[in-house]
């Protein structure tokens, strides 16, 4: 008899609605792990594209040189969409496996709508709208691949992580999402030290990207004097230079609806496995839940700063000043963070 995968906890989806924005094409902007079978059928279409070698018996789609989209991608269309693998079917939905299979959406995707985030959580189940088919191509998977034999390895890693603390492994992240609650509507705390984007002389490929509505999609870079921003071409290399901007070194004014977006922003990145597996995977090592629980309301002290920071910086770009920051700065932010955040290493696995 064959083994019923477990089931795919998509609450994180309730409430939210996707419309997609094909302009746009952030989601292919990265090198998807993709399964044999996967791989076989893009060779049908295109038998002379080349794949790099993944973990697990995977290949990754290579992307065009220097910060370049998908190699299928051409003029904004896919040319692969009849058999575009799993990674590409699902977005902007992942699933983290740990002690379950949790699903989330990728924030940073200008199609989700992020209204549902000022309430959030929901107080009664709402369906989500437009996710049909990402969902049903997730429970797709589960059926093809061994994510019963990958929940159980992550949780034979995460009782070795936890073996000397007093509390039971499968109640640790809900222990620390209980001890963490009360601080999320003060971050950040202190200075304001959002994550630095790397160099753009380091390459393109790691940049976070966002998209903007009149520039498309941009770039954010680190120099000496501060962030630069310009937009990154289909075909690899820099497009349009947007200019400098100094991001905030101390929390701005952020208005009710600001601050309701970025609570609800944080209860949400709390409420994500994936948010905890990665504070897992830096603390190898805990010798007390409270290191756990440090490390965890850093990484959010850390999110909240990123999220202010880059709407700062976003609402600059269009020339408005950023004295106090509204619910549409709150959300440039989340949508220039989201990813980032997500790209983590985590002690789970990502489906």
């Amino acid at each position: 008899m064959a083994s019923v995968p477990p089931a795919v906890d998509f609450r994180l989806l309730e409430g939210f609605g996707f419309a997609c924005r094909p302009d746009c094409a952030l989601c292919c902007y990265g090198s998807p792990a993709i399964a044999p079978d996967e791989r076989e059928r893009l060779l049908t279409i295109r038998p002379e594209a080349e794949f790099r070698p993944a973990a697990h018996g995977f290949d990754q789609i290579p992307c065009r040189p220097n910060g370049g989209a998908c190699t299928y991608l051409a003029e904004e269309r896919c040319e692969v969409r009849p058999v575009r693998p799993f990674p590409c079917r699902s977005f902007p939905v992942g699933v983290h496996i740990g002690n379950r299979l949790q699903a989330t959406l990728v924030l940073g995707c200008p199609g989700v709508d992020l209204g549902p985030l000022a309430s959030w959580p929901p107080r009664r189940i709402r369906p989500s709208r437009g996710l049909d088919e990402e969902r049903a191509s997730i429970e797709k998977e589960t059926l093809l691949r061994p994510v019963k034999s990958w929940q159980q390895e992550a949780e034979r890693r995460l009782r070795s992580l936890t073996r000397e603390l007093p509390v039971e492994p499968e109640l640790v992240d809900a222990f620390l999402r209980i001890e963490l609650r009360p601080y999320l509507a003060s971050l950040p705390i202190g200075e304001l030290l959002p994550w630095e984007p790397p160099d753009a002389h380091e390459g393109l490929d790691d940049l976070p990207l966002f998209y903007d509505p009149q520039h498309g999609r941009v770039a954010v870079a680190g120099t000496e004097t501060g962030w630069e921003l310009f937009t990154i071409e289909e075909g690899g290399g820099v497009g349009e230079r947007l200019g400098e901007f100094l991001p905030p070194d101390v929390t701005p004014e952020l208005d009710s609806g600001a601050r309701g977006l970025l609570d609800g922003y944080l209860r949400y990145v709390l409420a994500r496995d994936h948010t905890l597996w990665a504070v897992y995977e830096e603390t190898p090592k805990p010798r007390s839940t409270t290191e756990l629980a440090e490390g965890l309301l850093q990484l959010l002290n850390d999110v909240a700063a990123t999220v202010i920071a880059r709407g700062a910086v976003r609402c600059a770009l269009r020339g408005e000043s950023a004295a106090e920051l509204t619910v549409q700065h709150v959300e440039d932010g989340i949508r220039a963070t989201d990813a980032e955040l997500l790209d983590l290493p985590t002690l789970g696995r990502i489906l």
